[in-house]
């Protein structure tokens, strides 16, 4: 059964930046990637009603990877959440303004973010996550160790969630205890 345990007894807001290419460790196929995201929002009492609307934010500078992870996802756009259906938005970006603004103009649910190296971006898609209560997923787990909140991680082999509690407790999420329990944690 699923219920939104409180974190901390707890309030968790999954976030989760995605990326792709190079600076990637060992980085999960976006498919696979996809899908994992679409389970792990299934443990999100925080789940909007009707649809999940989720960006796919890449630097407007990307022209290959950016618009080929949203082809991925738009393929699996047939999916369901919980029931609701599930609507993929672009969201080329220079700035984290810009990527707050779309957040806003699209009532985006969460954010999968396709690439990006920089400090300063990374604090301010956290800013982001926080201030409107958006779901983002890392697919670079050393994002999530340095203030995104959930990714994936290759451990002996198998795939494993990695979750920054402190970010998920930002965003004010709610996931059921069973699938904290199962997340490797990071403060």
């Amino acid at each position: 059964m699923q219920s939104g345990v409180p974190l901390g007894c707890a309030a968790v807001c999954l976030g989760i930046v995605f990326a792709a290419g190079a600076h990637a460790e060992q980085a999960t196929p976006v498919g696979i990637a996809a899908r994992l995201l679409f389970k792990i929002a299934t443990y999100d009492a925080n789940l909007p009603a009707g649809e999940m609307r989720l960006g796919i934010a890449y630097p407007s500078q990307d022209k290959d990877v950016g618009p080929e992870v949203v082809r991925t996802f738009q393929s699996l756009e047939s999916m369901r959440v919980n029931g609701r259906t599930i609507v993929i938005v672009p969201v080329s970006f220079h700035s984290v303004d810009e990527v707050a603004s779309q957040v806003a103009k699209d009532n985006l649910y969460g954010l999968f973010v396709v690439s990006t190296t920089s400090p300063d971006m990374i604090a301010g898609l956290r800013q982001v996550a926080k201030d409107r209560h958006v779901f983002t997923f890392a697919h670079d787990p050393s994002w999530v160790e340095k203030g995104l909140t959930a990714g994936v991680r290759e451990e002996d082999g198998k795939r494993k969630i990695l979750l920054n509690i402190t970010a998920a407790t930002e965003e004010n999420r709610k996931f059921d205890g069973a699938f904290i329990g199962a997340c490797s944690v990071v403060h």
